[in-house]
C-alpha cells in the first residue's frame, strides 16, 4: 500500500494528514506545525523605523526601505522549514505521494522551497486555504476521489 500525505498549510500553520491509499476515505492527522512569527504585524517584526539617506546632489533626505515585507520573510522561513520536514520524511520513506493544499501565495512560496525528491512525489496541488478545517474528513471533502 502507498502512503499518501496531505499537507494543509498557510503562512502560519501547517497540518499533515495521512491516508494509506489513493482512495482513502479517512485522513488521520500526523502532525501540526505552528509558526507564530507569521501572525505578527509587520510593525512587530522590525526593531525600529527605516533608516534615512541623504542625496548629496540636493539637500533632500529620504527613508531607506528594506526589500520585501517582514511578513513575507517569515512566510518564506516557514515554507523552508516545512520543505525541510518533508524532505526528511521522504528520505525516511514515510510517504510515497504528497498532496499540497495552500492559498495561492503560500503555495508558490512552498513550491519554490521543495527539493527534487519531494517535488517528484507531489501528485496534486489544491490552491485553497484549508487550515481552518478541524478534521481530516473536512479536508477530504475538498480533494478528488483519487489522490494520485
Amino acid at each position: 500500500m502507498s502512503m499518501v500525505w496531505v499537507l494543509v498549510a498557510d503562512a502560519s500553520r501547517a497540518r499533515v494528514f495521512a491516508a494509506e491509499n489513493r482512495v482513502a476515505g479517512e485522513l488521520e492527522e500526523v502532525t501540526d506545525h505552528l509558526h507564530p512569527e507569521s501572525r505578527l504585524h509587520n510593525r512587530d517584526l522590525v526593531s525600529d523605523r527605516p533608516g534615512r539617506a541623504a542625496d548629496r546632489s540636493t539637500e533632500a533626505r529620504s527613508s531607506v526601505e528594506e526589500e520585501g515585507a517582514p511578513k513575507d520573510h517569515e512566510a518564506a522561513n516557514f515554507a523552508r522549514e516545512l520543505a525541510g520536514m518533508l524532505a526528511e520524511a521522504a528520505g525516511k520513506g514515510r510517504f510515497e505521494h504528497l498532496v499540497l493544499c495552500a492559498p495561492p501565495t503560500f503555495m508558490g512560496e512552498l513550491r519554490d522551497k521543495l527539493d527534487a525528491s519531494v517535488r517528484q512525489r507531489v501528485s496534486l496541488e489544491v490552491t485553497k486555504d484549508l487550515t481552518r478545517s478541524h478534521r481530516g474528513a473536512d479536508v477530504r471533502t475538498h480533494l478528488p476521489d483519487y489522490l494520485y
